[in-house]
């Protein structure tokens, strides 16, 4: 039994480099080997112990999705959420109107593909990204089932009046003097050999570890339900007693 501060803790199934737990079940005690810790580069390298300890359906593309926002003259335009009906063959929710907790409202995202696993910005590349992403066979399969899909984000992306068309979708009133340009985020989305686009949690039970892919959506990714389910899955899995 190992203790944070004064209250015991029981690590299982784990790969802890040092080991700095000196009980639990399945621990390995290695150094996992990722590329770059300090810089937040969290990929495996060869000889890693990790390295096809599941096997893995799915392998992670990055897509950006870009914001504008209201002006604050404009934010009455929204006192709700407003979504569109989403497109089933898609896992994005398409551009929508968020009203955040500081009073300001966002619009958007769009879905780009990123050049980068951290390209907040469309300039950000990275050559060894992109040779990750020309490399995996279901990239190219999903480029070529969603094309018009793909440049149809893409010039959105490069078009603030594109942009706005979309919004006016949701509030013909939206016009582009409303809107500034905002942030943007990153989306790990697992993309299937197949070309096909995840759209849930993957859950892979492999050996001694519980994989959790693909988390869909920060809302589903604090869902207390979620947690549940997978804590379930564990106490099967490793034979838990309550």
């Amino acid at each position: 039994m190992a203790y944070v501060g004064t209250i015991p803790v029981l690590v299982t199934h784990s790969n802890i480099e040092g080991g700095i737990w000196p009980s639990g079940t399945a621990n390995i005690s290695q150094d996992p080997l990722v590329e770059n810790e300090a810089e937040g580069d969290l990929r495996l390298l060869t000889g890693s112990p990790r390295i096809d300890a599941a096997n893995n359906p799915v392998e992670i593309v990055p897509f950006r999705g870009e914001y504008y926002e209201l002006i604050e003259s404009r934010r009455s335009l929204v006192k709700n959420l407003i979504y569109p009906v989403p497109d089933p063959r898609f896992p994005f929710l398409g551009v929508h109107f968020t009203r955040m907790i500081g009073g300001g409202v966002e619009a958007g995202p769009n879905a780009v593909l990123s050049f980068k696993r951290d390209g907040y910005d469309r300039f950000n590349v990275s050559l060894r990204d992109c040779l990750s992403i020309a490399s995996f066979a279901g990239s190219w399969r999903m480029m070529a089932k969603h094309w018009r899909m793909g440049l149809g984000e893409w010039h959105r992306s490069l078009s603030k009046r594109a942009f706005v068309t979309g919004l006016q979708k949701l509030i013909p009133q939206v016009t582009a003097s409303d809107l500034k340009r905002a942030g943007s985020g990153v989306r790990a989305q697992a993309v299937e050999k197949t070309g096909a686009l995840a759209d849930d949690f993957r859950i892979i039970e492999h050996q001694n570890f519980i994989h959790v892919l693909n988390a869909p959506s920060p809302a589903a990714t604090a869902s207390l339900s979620i947690g549940e389910y997978i804590a379930k899955r564990a106490e099967t899995q490793f034979a838990i007693d309550d």
